[in-house]
């Protein structure tokens, strides 16, 4: 006995399985719409004037990812962390994090001081600490990164909040990567290398519409050809 699904239920799940394709697709379109509001708010933020710590203090945390800063202060190598398993141009390195002491005496800030080979790590702070006291420039950033210090030292991640736990005085809320707008064509030749780039999203979600948009056409057409040839006059 030859058991076969009534056409109008196969039509009804063919159908079902077509709008639920389509709605992948607008889905992933709405989703682009929002990262492409949320690019464009964070870059302009980017390129607003500096902040200073009196208005940082009164600006709301969240407010203050991606905006540029502008603070004195003295660093404080004596507490200094490392970030391993860093590469940059296929070449294994680390990156430095310095807490940098307000001179307003409110607090710290852990600041990434950038990446070199791992192997230039004692010339890299004899290098940096040159300059005790200096003013910081760089970008905000409103991070909840996780990570753990591993047993040579070396943390996995900028955990600003777990990194604060091991200094004697209280950090901000949110970290600074050190440095000017760094563009990818720029030929850094000393270490370390600092600076940041734009926010950009790396999700394709308008070629992953493209692809539930596709797919739900081509089971669009391969129905609608299974039902002529049925519906065609046997000779």
């Amino acid at each position: 006995m030859n058991f076969q699904v009534p056409n109008y239920i196969l039509f009804s799940l063919i159908t079902l399985v077509i709008i639920l394709l389509a709605s992948l697709g607008f889905w992933q379109i709405e989703r682009n719409e929002w990262k492409q509001n949320l690019i464009d708010k964070k870059n302009a933020n980017v390129y607003l004037e500096p902040l200073n710590i009196s208005t940082i203090d009164s600006i709301d945390t969240n407010l203050l990812d991606y905006r540029q800063i502008s603070v004195e202060g003295e660093w404080d190598f004596s507490h200094s962390f490392f970030l391993g398993n860093k590469v940059r141009k296929n070449n294994l390195g680390e990156e430095i994090v310095v807490p940098f002491l307000l001179a307003d005496n409110s607090g710290a800030i852990l600041t990434n001081r950038g990446w070199y080979p791992v192997s230039d790590r004692e010339k890299i702070i004899k290098k940096l600490q040159k300059n005790q006291s200096a003013t910081l420039e760089g970008l905000i950033r409103v991070t909840e990164y996780t990570g753990k210090k591993t047993s040579n030292g070396v943390w996995t991640a900028f955990d600003h909040k777990s990194m604060g736990k091991e200094l004697p005085y209280d950090i901000k809320e949110w970290i600074v990567v050190e440095g000017k707008e760094e563009t990818t064509n720029k030929n850094n030749s000393s270490y370390p290398i600092q600076g940041w780039m734009v926010y950009t999203s790396t999700t394709p979600h308008i070629e992953y519409a493209l692809t539930w948009f596709g797919l739900a056409l081509v089971l669009l057409i391969v129905t609608i050809t299974r039902f002529i040839k049925k519906q065609r006059p046997r000779n």
